[in-house]
């Protein structure tokens, strides 16, 4: 079995530190992915940090420690990287990685800082036969799954519209959310129109609300809510044949299906069929044993670089729109917004 040499850049929550909630019955973090994977280990890691950085190595075991990923790559010879900062070094990053000869990396959301960005390290990655995969996690939960399954089994028939509740920002929360509606539905958007913001993060991430038009001319509405007083993320799929809504962070799936009404004549209504409450399902240990096999050439990534443009095409659009208070096309959207992340 081969053992692959892996780095992580960016020693913080991501990539270590989520995993010290011990309420979450999931890995969540790249490193415990690693440590519990057979066929990797952790063998470097670097963050301007340093107390991150100490604690990093102390808890993961892991004593090639370097202030600059730039360091790491001249001197570790390294097979996957996981890059776990803000996505205005992802670009800069990867280049380095794949000049050092690395087979894969796991990138964190958003993909990057632009869209002209993504499309470079798309690219850089093609060229040289890196594969590179986005931690858009929510493709491997349960409920989504489940989702995804009743939808091609034709349980909604035609999709009429969407409606999308979020929290914690658009290029924290927002990009994943809009990542599982493209894994769900792979419908490409026509334009986007900012309505509010309800909320200002320190990263420079913003609560944006507003609505996209998406092919077939089917709405999907946003909303955002504030995390100050419960997280939320949801959403709701309003079919010809049926409603599905996917809510408490994918765990909870009500299906309701077309039926003749018990209160007036002529009319059908909305009944509730079936009920789903999952576990949450695997996240980053299902994302790296994808990568690995990918690696192998014995599958396709679930979720790789032209995925994670996607979602960041949506986030850009609506992004601009705030700036511009203006409808965005995004046939025609700016290529140089900015999407700032923690």
């Amino acid at each position: 079995m081969t053992k692959y040499s892996c780095a992580i850049i960016g020693c913080g929550r991501i990539a270590s530190t989520i995993d010290d909630d011990l309420m979450r019955k999931n890995i969540s973090s790249h490193a415990g992915a690693y440590d519990k994977n057979l066929r990797t280990i952790i063998t470097c890691a670097a963050d301007i940090n340093s107390e991150n950085l100490k604690k990093f190595g102390k808890k993961w075991n892991v004593s090639h420690l370097y202030s600059s990923y730039e360091e790491l790559f001249k001197k570790e010879k390294v097979d996957l990287v996981s890059i776990c900062t803000p996505s205005n070094t992802h670009l800069n990053i990867l280049k380095t990685a794949v000049e050092s000869r690395v087979k894969g990396i796991l990138c964190e959301k958003p993909i990057s800082f632009t869209l002209n960005e993504a499309d470079k390290m798309i690219k850089i990655c093609y060229k040289n036969n890196v594969k590179l995969g986005l931690c858009h996690v929510r493709r491997w939960y349960l409920g989504v799954k489940k989702v995804k399954d009743l939808i091609d089994n034709g349980a909604l028939g035609e999709i009429q519209s969407v409606l999308i509740v979020y929290c914690a920002g658009l290029a924290n929360q927002g990009v994943h959310i809009f990542d599982t509606l493209n894994f769900l539905l792979n419908f490409s958007p026509i334009y986007v129109n900012f309505e509010y913001n309800n909320e200002n993060f320190e990263s420079g991430d913003m609560n944006l609300s507003g609505f996209i038009l998406f092919q077939k001319d089917i709405p999907c509405q946003l909303n955002a809510v504030s995390r100050q007083f419960y997280t939320a993320e949801e959403i709701h799929l309003f079919g010809t044949k049926g409603k599905i809504i996917l809510e408490h962070m994918s765990s909870q799936v009500n299906y309701y299906k077309v039926r003749s009404s018990f209160r007036f004549s002529n009319y059908s209504e909305l009944f509730l069929e079936q009920s789903y409450e999952l576990e949450e399902g695997p996240r980053m240990e299902a994302v790296l044993e994808n990568m690995l096999n990918a690696m192998e050439g014995k599958e396709k990534l679930r979720c790789g670089g032209l995925d994670g443009r996607k979602a960041l095409a949506i986030t850009s659009a609506l992004l601009e729109s705030y700036y511009k208070k203006d409808k965005i096309y995004l046939d025609k959207q700016d290529l140089n917004i900015k999407i700032l992340s923690a």
